[in-house]
C-alpha cells in the first residue's frame, strides 16, 4: 500500500467536530491548513497565532490504514507539519484510534460544559442582561481588552465586529454595570461564551453568579444552550459553574506526537 500527503484548501474538507463543542477549535479548524492524506483521509493544523492551540492538529479523519506501521506514517506526517501537539476532541473517533493504536498518553484539556437553567434560581428582576451599543464599547473593551484571552478576553478589533454583529452583551445588576459577555451563536440550539469578563466591583461576590444565570435565561428566551470551555487556570470558576448548575458535556485531551515517531523508520511503502 502506497500512501502520500498533499496540502488541501481547508474549505473542501468537512471537519469531523460537530455542535456542540468549543467554538475555538472551531476556529483553529477553520484557519487552519489542511492535508490531505491518501484519497480519503487528511489533517487540519492550526495557525501558528492561534491563542490556544498554535499549530496542534486540531482536526483528523483517517483513510483505511493496515498496519501499525501505517499509523506511524500518519503520525510522522503531522509532525513534520505542525508543532508536535494533537488536539482530541470526545467526538473524534479517528483521532482517539490513532492515540490508542500508538499507545499515546492523553493529557486533559479543557471541558465542554452546558447551562441550560429553566428558571431563576439565584437572580432576580435587579439582574438585567442587554445587547451592548456603541455606547457601551469603552466600558465592554476596557473589561475584555484587560483580560487575558485565555480567560476569557478579546482583542479590540473582534470585540468592534461581535458589537455589530450584536452578539455582545453587557451584565448589570441594581442599575450598575456588572461585566460583559459575548455569545456566538452554534448550530441551532446552541450558544458559544466567546468571551466573559465581571467588572472589578463584584468579582468573587454573589452578583457573578446571578448575572451568569440571567446570561443564560436570556439564551433559553431564544432557546438556546449556553456552552462554554473551561481553562485549568479556572478551578474556582468550574467549581462554581458546577454549584449554578451547569454539566459537562465533552471532554477534549492533548497528546504529544513525537512520542509515537521516535523509533519510526520509513518504510519504502510509504515514502
Amino acid at each position: 500500500m502506497s500512501l502520500t500527503i498533499q496540502k488541501a484548501n481547508v474549505t473542501d474538507i468537512k471537519p469531523t467536530l460537530g455542535t456542540p463543542s468549543l467554538g475555538f477549535v472551531h476556529d483553529a479548524i477553520a484557519g487552519g491548513t489542511a492535508y490531505k492524506i491518501g484519497a480519503d483521509g487528511y489533517f487540519v493544523v492550526a495557525a501558528q497565532q492561534h491563542p490556544f492551540l498554535p499549530q496542534f492538529v486540531v482536526d483528523v479523519r483517517l483513510p483505511e490504514l493496515p498496519n501499525l506501521s501505517s499509523f506511524k506514517w500518519v503520525a510522522l506526517q503531522m509532525l513534520k507539519n505542525s508543532g508536535g501537539m494533537l488536539y482530541i476532541d470526545s467526538s473524534n473517533s479517528d483521532a482517539f484510534a490513532l492515540a490508542w493504536r500508538l499507545q499515546l498518553q492523553l493529557l486533559p484539556a479543557s471541558p465542554l460544559l452546558q447551562y441550560s437553567p429553566k428558571a431563576a434560581k439565584f437572580s432576580t428582576a435587579v439582574d438585567v442582561v442587554r445587547e451592548a451599543s456603541p455606547d457601551d464599547n469603552q466600558y465592554v473593551g476596557k473589561l475584555l481588552n484587560a483580560t487575558a484571552r485565555q480567560r476569557g478576553g478579546l482583542a479590540q478589533a473582534d470585540l468592534m465586529q461581535f458589537v455589530q454583529q450584536k452578539q455582545a452583551y453587557v451584565l448589570e445588576n441594581r442599575g450598575r454595570s456588572a461585566g460583559a459577555a459575548v455569545v456566538v451563536p452554534q448550530g441551532s440550539s446552541y450558544a458559544w461564551l466567546e468571551a466573559f469578563a465581571l467588572d472589578p466591583s463584584v468579582q468573587r461576590s454573589p452578583v457573578s453568579y446571578t448575572v451568569f444565570e440571567k446570561l443564560a435565561l436570556k439564551l433559553q428566551e431564544q432557546k438556546r444552550s449556553l456552552i462554554f470551555g473551561m481553562s485549568h487556570l479556572n478551578a474556582g470558576e468550574y467549581v462554581g459553574s458546577m454549584k449554578l448548575g451547569a454539566t459537562m458535556i465533552g471532554q477534549s485531551y492533548h497528546a504529544f506526537l513525537p512520542t509515537a515517531c521516535a523509533d519510526f523508520k520509513l518504510a519504502p511503502a510509504y515514502t
